[in-house]
């Protein structure tokens, strides 16, 4: 998952041609129909979680990342969509690519650090920017015997609510538009490897879930953060 191939690899990350990038494109294309899917002025929402990884095989396998971007737009509008909205996942301090719509925040990866009060220190690092954040940390499950794993400080859900009124008044103060592209990343939703668990559990119950909520509904009510009842 992490694109290092090292150690014992059972299936690599490749990325084919034009051929594989097709069937894969008509694999994704029920998706992108359906009228649930998140769509952008009518484009389906489609995030790359690992530009560098495509970028770094260009030696061996061509460049990737550009022209299957450029082939997935061209099959979108022959599907009868308007474009496909490309979402580039930021990792630490790398550079947002040229030929995406939007970046995204998937926390803690994207600037290295599990302190959540340095989220809200991060600038506008592209026209369309999708802030994020996680839930908890605790990635002893992956970890148990090599010494290499970590618990995060803070895994409480009113420290989470208030963090969250705090990252949700960011963006009111400085919006994408259209305003249909405000969107927000949690990580995650059920995450059990590294105690990155937004769903109910048997320890904090539905309280994390609860925190989202009731941050949204503080920030519509104009709260501060620290002013719950």
């Amino acid at each position: 998952w992490d694109g290092l191939d090292t150690g014992e690899v059972m299936l690599a990350q490749e990325y084919g041609g034009e051929a594989e990038w097709r069937i894969h494109w008509d694999w994704l294309l029920p998706y992108f129909k359906h009228q649930r899917y998140i769509k952008v002025s009518g484009k389906p929402v489609f995030s790359i979680y690992n530009t560098r990884h495509m970028a770094n095989h260009i030696e061996e396998m061509g460049n990737t990342m550009g022209p299957m971007v450029a082939k997935f737009k061209e099959w979108a509008v022959e599907a009868g969509f308007p474009g496909l909205h490309v979402a580039q996942v930021m990792w630490y301090q790398q550079e947002p690519r040229e030929d995406v719509d939007a970046v995204l925040d998937f926390m803690p990866l994207a600037i290295g650090t599990e302190d959540h009060t340095k989220f809200l220190e991060i600038p506008r690092r592209h026209p369309q920017y999708w802030r994020g954040t996680f839930v908890c940390w605790d990635n002893t499950p992956r970890h148990p015997t090599d010494g290499r794993a970590w618990i995060g400080p803070r895994c409480d859900p009113d420290f989470f609510r208030e963090h969250l009124i705090q990252m949700f008044k960011l963006i009111q103060s400085d919006p994408n538009r259209p305003e249909e592209e405000n969107f927000f990343f949690i990580n995650a939703l059920n995450e059990w490897g590294e105690g990155n668990v937004l769903e109910p559990s048997k320890q904090f119950g539905s309280r994390f879930m609860e925190a989202v909520r009731d941050a949204l509904m503080s920030v519509e009510r104009g709260e501060e953060a620290g002013s719950k009842e």
